[in-house]
């Protein structure tokens, strides 16, 4: 195992590596927690670290103030496609379908909750995947009172939040509905009632779009809001270069300067 991933994202399982994000995590927790946002969009320019910092900063730091008793937002888990990305949903080439198959996860998981299973209706049962994905979540409409009837058998003092990373890649589907599907299930979230925050992660030169695309649909703007991930400062790379080696998981040191002559070395044009 090293302490430095290079330029593979940060899972969950790196949080104590991750670093350099600390204020930003908190502000942006914060914000979530308090806040009546029900779509919170993170964006950042390409290489900014969007995906390390939902992964390893943000969703860990939800989960220890939900541990603590000061949040009752909770990270859905188990819905990414693998072991490392189980609380995010990423999408791929068929964005629609990708959603579609995490929610249909989601509501498996939290039908196996034995308060759920005391209260749920004998004749209920979960569709196979396929079915689901032709009937149930054939179309937006359908796909919320999907995702309602999911959120009856969650816990019920506390609120669900997904994660979406990689929602740039919506805007590559434009041939068969899948586009018009996403953005139409996302604007029903803001002005229909459902007990759900979603956060969503696309780069910054696809905000404009995705803003035009709710505003098109007349989403509820009062219920969106967003965070921009700042370029790392110069005190923020030295303690991202730092603090990895200082976890105790490691038997590595380096010399007392070595991270400014890094920093010296870098090419501050090309890191974002």
């Amino acid at each position: 195992m090293r302490p430095f991933k290079g330029l593979r994202r940060y899972s969950y399982s790196d949080k104590g590596l991750f670093a350099g994000r600390d204020g930003e995590i908190e502000t942006c927790a914060a914000r979530l927690v308090s806040g009546n946002e029900k779509l919170f969009l993170l964006h950042g320019r390409t290489g900014c670290g969007k995906s390390s910092f939902l992964h390893a900063g943000l969703i860990p730091r939800l989960d220890s103030l939900l541990a603590e008793g000061k949040s009752t937002l909770q990270p859905a888990r188990g819905i990414g496609e693998t072991k490392n990305e189980d609380y995010a949903i990423r999408l791929s080439l068929r964005p629609w379908q990708t959603l579609g198959t995490a929610i249909h996860r989601l509501r498996e998981i939290l039908e196996r909750r034995p308060q759920a299973r005391r209260t749920m209706p004998k004749e209920a049962s979960l569709m196979r995947q396929d079915e689901f994905l032709r009937h149930e979540w054939s179309n937006s409409s359908s796909a919320f009172d999907y995702l309602c009837k999911c959120l009856n058998l969650a816990q019920p003092s506390r609120r669900l939040l997904l994660t979406i990373d990689q929602v740039e890649d919506v805007f590559d589907q434009d041939g068969d509905g899948e586009q018009n599907n996403f953005f139409q299930l996302l604007a029903r979230i803001t002005y229909q009632p459902i007990n759900v925050k979603v956060v969503l992660a696309l780069r910054t030169d696809y905000k404009a779009r995705f803003d035009d695309r709710l505003e098109d649909l007349k989403a509820d703007h009062v219920y969106i809001k967003s965070f921009y991930i700042r370029p790392l400062s110069d005190e923020s790379m030295i303690e991202a270069i730092r603090r990895p080696t200082q976890s105790g998981r490691f038997s590595f040191t380096f010399a007392k300067d070595l991270p400014d002559t890094i920093l010296k070395d870098v090419d501050r044009k090309s890191v974002v």
